[in-house]
Order: structure tokens, then C-alpha cells, then sequence
């Protein structure tokens, strides 16, 4: 039982180390790291588009928000029954966040 533990941690000591010699964040989909950067929020209904090669985490939180709908298509919006939080955006997704108080929005 020891000599399988000890390989489990090997193993997994060589799966970070290689990780991070390579700039892989593991909870990003095996994607380069992105670091976070605001997002400018415009006049409300506000939509962020995902242009990016790969999919990407939004994070809507504080103002006063009404509506937070996705849209795979641009034309078709689908309300996600929550007022705030982190929404997995693949490529050339929206959402399309409906405020009175401007939110903070994070890429």
C-alpha cells in the first residue's frame, strides 16, 4: 500500500510540475493560463461576446442586476435564474446581462 501511495504522489508531483513549467492551468481545459481582466460594461441590456479562441469564464457581481441571459446564437437568449456569478462561456457565446446599477464584470 505504501509503494502505491508513494507512486500516486510521484506521479502527481510530476503532473504539477510539468503544469506549471508549462504555463497550464488545470482547472482551464488544458489552455494557457489567462489572467483575470475587467470587463467595461456598457449601457444596459449589456452583452459580452466570447471572440476568444477558447472558452472563457465571466464573472457578473454587485450592481443592482434584473436579467442575466446566454445566447449561443446572438439571437436566442436564455435566462440563467440567477442574479449574479461565474458563467462558462464557449466560443462565440453571449450573455446578455440586463442591470440598473451597473455590475462588475470579469473576463
Amino acid at each position: 500500500m505504501k509503494k502505491l501511495f508513494a507512486s500516486l504522489v510521484l506521479s502527481l508531483a510530476a503532473f504539477s510540475a510539468a503544469a506549471q513549467t508549462n504555463n497550464y492551468n488545470i482547472l482551464d481545459r488544458g489552455s494557457a493560463a489567462i489572467l483575470p481582466s475587467s470587463i467595461t460594461v456598457g449601457a444596459s441590456p449589456f452583452v459580452f461576446q466570447n471572440v476568444a479562441g477558447n472558452a472563457v469564464d465571466v464573472t457578473v457581481n454587485g450592481g443592482t442586476v434584473t436579467l442575466i441571459e446566454v445566447s449561443r446564437d446572438g439571437v436566442n437568449f436564455f435566462v440563467v435564474g440567477l442574479l449574479s456569478g461565474q458563467y462558462t462561456l464557449s466560443v462565440n457565446d453571449r450573455i446578455r446581462v440586463t442591470w440598473t446599477l451597473a455590475p462588475t464584470m470579469t473576463l
